[in-house]
């Protein structure tokens, strides 16, 4: 156990520097984790599974070992027989990372690309027994269409390896042709979520899938390219025309030359670029009519210096950076009130970020509503950090209340844009009157199961046991 542990804390501080072989750490942490209760035979957790009614004697499968443990009840840490299970997934990861660390000599990779870098801007669509792939290069007056179809063994291996095999197999042809180098950038447009997700997570448990991503990571290896995989939605894969060249329909979008083929991808754009009446849907709900969006150069000034109330609306290529400082600003200034807007475009990297640093997070799915632009259709992303309270719960998100409205708000997404702005105003006043709430009247408003005691600490220096204060 012991040696599996210090094996994973140097794979950790390694991927700092290979990102690439972030993915393939996932096999290591569930064979740790595999004697834990409630884990499958893959090693991921149980739905629905509640530690109270765990037997430790029905966990008895698998290979044993020694580890030490504190049970709570006395002072002394005993040693009992803690059974693991067999992982399948960790021979892939060990494999993987034996590949990706073969070289001799150090793969040096770059920070980010150079000045006068090449970017490439990828489009692929996958349907039935056909796929098609739109390539454009940055400052050049030519698109590259590609149409195939899939082999009869591939045919049978389902839409997700479809999807993502067309990714693939675009990134291999760019470096079988030379386009790719260390001053290489490529985006690659997907209406697939999960391909988006395997690509940044690495949580893939199909094997066909693994070996896809784990050869997308040697060709980034091999060439220094920096590679981007973006899910956009399938309505505005329909309307640049990959979707109808997966079905040789050469009649829309990109085919016919007729727009630009970044104006179907604008990351640039923020959400007041695309509809500027969201600032008076922002300002009525808050009844701030002053509020003014926050410019990039404030996130770095004015959200952290000043305390007020700051509306965020980065473009999608800039919300990475401007979550990190949301949460930043939320630190410095714990009495600020922060509410973010974006599409929900390019949000696997930030998404988890934002709702740990954010007190509410919605995604309103208004596409006629919102956006102003026929070629708009993604969701909005709505979230709001709310000022610390001056006594315990300290966070609006744990309150009853709260839950309360989060709930009224997933049910009126579908009735219109006014409802969902009631909810959010109630909401808001509520929030103001919380500030200020004695301690006994906001414990009355948590939730029960915020109400459990903390568990023990371990022992102490002095040998005897830490007890936490429960609330």
């Amino acid at each position: 156990l012991k040696p599996l542990e210090a094996i994973a804390g140097v794979i950790n501080y390694v991927t700092r520097t290979y990102p690439w072989l972030t993915p393939y750490q996932y096999g290591v942490y569930l064979q740790l984790n595999s004697c834990r209760p409630g884990r499958n035979q893959d090693g991921w957790r149980d739905d629905g599974f509640q530690i109270s009614d765990h037997d430790p004697l029905s966990d008895q499968e698998g290979d044993g070992c020694a580890a030490p443990f504190y049970d709570g009840t006395n002072s002394t840490i005993r040693e009992r027989l803690i059974f693991f299970k067999r992982i399948k997934r960790l021979p892939w990861n060990v494999k993987a990372m034996e590949q990706l660390t073969s070289p001799n000599s150090l793969v040096k990779r770059p920070a980010k690309p150079a000045i006068g870098a090449k970017v490439t801007y990828s489009f692929g669509d996958a349907s039935g027994q056909f796929f098609g792939q739109a390539e454009y290069e940055q400052d050049t007056d030519v698109i590259r269409i590609d149409v195939g179809r899939w082999t009869k063994e591939a045919s049978e291996r389902g839409s997700n390896f479809w999807e993502l095999a067309t990714i693939v197999t675009k990134v291999e042809d760019l470096e079988r042709r030379g386009k790719l180098s260390q001053f290489s950038e490529v985006f690659v447009f997907t209406d697939n979520f999960v391909s988006e997700g395997v690509f940044h997570k690495g949580n893939a448990r199909s094997a066909n899938l693994f070996e896809l991503m784990l050869r997308l990571h040697l060709t980034m290896m091999r060439t220094g390219a920096k590679v981007h995989v973006i899910w956009i939605a399938g309505k505005r894969m329909i309307s640049n025309g990959i979707d109808g060249c997966s079905r040789a329909d050469y009649d829309v979008g990109m085919a016919t030359a007729m727009i630009h083929p970044l104006s179907y991808v604008p990351l640039h754009a923020t959400v007041l670029e695309r509809n500027h009446h969201l600032l008076d849907f922002v300002r009525d709900f808050t009844e701030l009519r002053e509020l003014h969006p926050l410019t990039p150069a404030d996130w770095f000034l004015s959200a952290i210096r000043i305390k007020g109330v700051h509306l965020w609306t980065p473009a999608p290529g800039a919300a990475s950076t401007a979550v990190e400082l949301w949460a930043r600003a939320a630190q410095v200034q714990p009495r600020s009130c922060h509410i973010w807007l974006s599409p929900s475009i390019w949000t696997t990297s930030w998404r988890k970020t934002l709702g740990k640093a954010s007190d509410i997070l919605i995604e309103l799915p208004f596409d006629n509503v919102f956006w102003l632009n026929d070629l708009d259709f993604e969701p909005l992303i709505l979230a709001i950090s709310f000022p610390l309270l001056h006594s315990y719960p300290w966070k609006i998100k744990f309150s009853r209340l709260h839950q309360r409205f989060k709930d009224q708000l997933r049910e009126v997404q579908q009735p219109g844009l006014s409802h969902v702005g009631h909810c959010l105003q109630e909401l808001w006043v509520s929030a103001n009157k919380w500030k200020n709430l004695s301690r006994g009247v906001a414990c009355e408003l948590l939730p029960h199961e915020a109400r459990r005691p903390v568990p023990s600490s371990p022992l102490s220096k002095t040998g005897s046991v830490r007890q936490r204060r429960s609330y």
